[in-house]
């Protein structure tokens, strides 16, 4: 009677392998599995968006080291690229705005935001399970901008405060804004 059962084991070995396994030991596993789908998902964003950009946009001319462009459909400008990044800008209403924008977006590059934004991404990608994580990449998003908004009136003097102000609201908003004093 213990060679049938024994038969039916050596049958089976995946399966009695299975009960005997450790649930723990799937964990490297969903982890690994968790930061392909994350990184694939920034991967493709980025690529997206990149081709986005490069299939449509106008040069506008040079920022010091950065060269700028012009894409119509975009909302917000940016500073974009890792090895060689560009500022791109969306159509833009005044000079005042056109120059705050710039300042901006050269404050950014100063600053090395760009390579920022790769190390919060590689953090994500590591600890996309970690719900703390995501929270401060949000809250690093926010205080990069504002770190940059600080600068850059900084450079150009308190005086400009309410055109900056201005400018960025109108961005924002889509609305021209009137600064106040």
């Amino acid at each position: 009677a213990a060679a049938p059962e024994k038969a039916e084991q050596n049958r089976y070995p995946a399966a009695a392998d299975r009960e005997a396994r450790n649930p723990a030991e799937l964990l490297p596993l969903v982890w690994a599995g968790g930061s392909m789908v994350t990184a694939l998902a920034i991967l493709f964003s980025n690529l997206h968006f990149y081709g986005r950009l490069r299939h449509s946009r106008k040069l506008v001319g040079q920022e010091g080291k950065l060269t700028v462009y012009q894409c119509r459909w975009l909302e917000t400008p940016c500073l974009f690229g890792l090895l060689s990044p560009a500022i791109y800008i969306g159509e833009m209403g005044e000079e005042r705005e056109l120059r705050h924008v710039l300042c901006h977006e050269r404050m950014h590059h100063r600053q090395g935001d760009h390579l920022w934004s790769l190390l919060r991404s590689v953090c994500l990608v590591l600890h996309w399970y970690n719900p703390l994580v995501w929270v401060a990449f949000v809250l690093a998003c926010k205080d990069m901008e504002m770190s940059c908004d600080e600068a850059v009136i900084r450079k150009l003097g308190e005086n400009v405060r309410a055109d900056y102000s201005a400018s960025l609201l109108t961005l924002a908003t889509g609305h021209r804004i009137i600064a106040g004093t």
